[in-house]
């Protein structure tokens, strides 16, 4: 259903000079927003019938409207705070909401996103909305974008200099340029078909999630800030984390590594890197650890290298370890390590 512009004459001229949003509502029984406006007017239409209702200053509030399927909705005012997720809106006209600083529409089934009028926007969630492209050049305000669980192919965030967090993971990226993006600290890139990924100017970096791409190297030597880093379920053969030496969370399974030095990495307290390609293991310097995931590398099964590993694994008052049952050698360390107050856990 196209929507076509409507007035709301009962309220005579000055009503058409307030800011009009529109939205189509497919099967559904309730829509529910949250605004924060001085106040608003919502017309409902369905069979040419229109209802209205005034709101006065709401901040926050959650506003339900019970509907039929294929209603038409308008938002008059000056609206600055807009959360319609979950709700079933077929599309959505946000053109004259050009005071809107904060929307959240995700979980709806709208396919386009329009959102060039809406200057604005520091924040914007748009995840799970089946959209295709988004056009972000004119929200320089930009500083929180979630744009997660589409079937975006490219993302062009060259104009959005603000954007501290980012997430745009679960689309269709083959590619991602952030080199303009410098106040990212937050980043979320999952699942997606990245091979690549420059993250040398991006140094307030302190959150990294990139698992379950296709990277075959990452150079993470100016990123001096990560706290966490997920980048399991990729390629690699090879990382340095050398000068990483805030990172306090590492998952790095189902990688190529045949090797890794965490010796500067002292601040660690969970460390994954099962189904890699070790060969051997050394945690001496990683006094802060509660939780280890060593799973299915060659080590643990070489007599010698899991017994080393396990001799080289801080004394802890409660700690927890992940073993495999196809690490012949698991059985054999499990007391030693146990002797260090590590729980080993064999599955």
């Amino acid at each position: 259903m196209i929507l076509q512009p409507f007035f709301l004459r009962m309220f005579g001229n000055p009503i058409t000079r307030q800011i009009k949003s529109t939205a189509t509502v497919g099967t559904t029984t309730s829509v529910t927003f949250e605004v924060t406006a001085t106040k608003i007017w919502i017309q409902r239409i369905y069979n040419g019938v229109s209802i209205v209702t005034a709101y006065e200053d709401l901040v926050d509030t959650a506003i339900t409207l019970d509907i039929d399927a294929d209603t038409s909705l308008g938002i008059f005012g000056s609206i600055e705070k807009l959360i319609a997720e979950l709700n079933s809106l077929e599309s959505i006209d946000l053109t004259k909401l050009t005071s809107l600083v904060y929307l959240k529409i995700g979980e709806n089934n709208l396919g386009v996103i329009n959102v060039s009028s809406n200057i604005n926007l520091e924040y914007l969630d748009c995840n799970s909305t089946s959209i295709t492209a988004l056009e972000l050049s004119t929200n320089t305000a930009l500083t929180i974008l979630e744009c997660g669980f589409n079937q975006l192919t490219a993302l062009d965030l060259s104009t959005n200099t603000a954007l501290t967090s980012l997430d745009c993971g679960f689309n269709q990226l083959t590619a991602l340029d952030l080199s303009t993006n410098t106040a990212l600290t937050s980043l979320n890139v999952q699942s997606n078909q990245l091979t690549a990924l420059d993250l040398s100017t991006n140094t307030a970096l302190d959150q990294l999630y990139i698992s379950s791409n296709q990277l075959t190297a990452l150079d993470l030597s100016t990123n001096t800030a990560l706290d966490q880093l997920n980048i399991s379920s990729n390629q690699l053969t090879a990382l340095d984390l050398s000068t990483n030496t805030a990172l306090t969370i590492l998952e790095c399974g189902f990688n190529q590594l045949t090797a890794l030095d965490l010796s500067t990495n002292t601040a660690l307290t969970i460390l994954n890197v099962q189904s890699n390609q070790l060969t051997a293991l050394d945690l001496s310097t990683n006094t802060a650890l509660t939780v280890v995931y060593v799973r299915g590398n060659p080590f643990m099964s070489d007599g010698t290298e899991a017994t080393n590993f396990v001799t080289n694994l801080p004394t802890v008052t409660s700690g927890n370890l992940y073993l495999s049952t196809e690490d012949s050698e698991a059985a054999t360390v499990q007391p030693l390590a146990e002797a260090k107050g590590w729980i080993v856990t064999i599955s």
